[in-house]
């Protein structure tokens, strides 16, 4: 067993390891108590938390920038110079993923690892309310505040600077549904975002975007704090604002 934990290529290692069948979940187990007696333990585990319950394949530049951000307090912006180098991020977990050369998808290197990671290390793994505050932490950064782009250039631009919008501008609803509507964190930066016009047509250009990608950028359909709550099946959120059952955070919003 050892000798496969040493092995540094993501690939050989899953591929060793898959050659002992009945003690997989042993090995995984070592592999992450071997990641327990590093430094990067908690970059390996936001990683595998953004792997584990992601909705569509992440790329290396979507995870680079989600691992720089932090949520409390809230960034404003990315910071490239707190991005991890890519081969880094892959080593700091010990051949549980790897990234493909030409995609730059990063994955889980074996099937077994989702469901190893299902039946015994869920609990540790960052749960779908903290990824809904990542997401919005990015969707309340001040570009957003600029509002929907003029021309598609200008559209193209942004999405290739702020690699992690077309993630964080589909599954953010995802990730809020249920628990995270009842989050006093979460729905302080759903007022944040609510609040600005300007962020709420900037997210709805996007959306059009996805439905019409061949259709002028210019035009969209203007979107309201209920337009967007309904457009993401935010049912909780949706009763808060209209009948007040939380006056700390709707009170307060409806009166700015």
């Amino acid at each position: 067993m050892d000798y496969i934990l040493k092995i540094d290529n993501p690939r050989d290692a899953i591929s060793a390891l898959s050659t002992l069948p009945k003690d997989l979940p042993d090995a995984y187990k070592e592999v992450l108590d071997r990641i327990k007696k590093t430094q990067a333990e908690e970059t390996a585990r936001l990683v595998l938390s953004w792997l584990f319950h992601a909705q569509r394949p992440l790329k290396m530049g979507e995870l680079q920038e989600v691992l720089s951000m932090k949520t409390e307090p809230p960034d404003k912006d990315l910071y490239p110079e707190y991005f991890i180098d890519p081969v880094q991020i892959v080593k700091y977990c010990q051949g549980l993923v790897e990234v493909d050369r030409v995609s730059q998808i990063v994955r889980f290197t074996h099937y077994t690892v989702q469901e190893f990671l299902t039946q015994n290390y869920q609990d540790k793994l960052l749960e779908s309310t903290d990824l809904a505050k990542v997401c919005l932490t990015y969707l309340t950064f001040d570009v957003f505040e600029l509002g929907p782009c003029t021309n598609r250039n200008v559209f193209d631009r942004r999405m290739e600077t702020y690699r992690f919008s077309d993630y964080a501008m589909r599954y953010w609803g995802f990730y809020v549904r249920g628990k995270g509507e009842e989050d006093p964190k979460i729905l302080t930066f759903l007022w944040n975002m609510f609040k600005s016009s300007k962020k709420c047509n900037a997210i709805r250009q996007y959306c059009d975007w996805i439905h019409w990608p061949w259709g002028d950028i210019k035009k969209f359909s203007t979107s309201t704090m209920l337009h967007i709550i309904a457009w993401e099946g935010l049912a909780t959120v949706c009763k808060c604002v209209l009948y007040g059952n939380d006056r700390r955070y709707v009170y307060s919003f409806i009166r700015s």
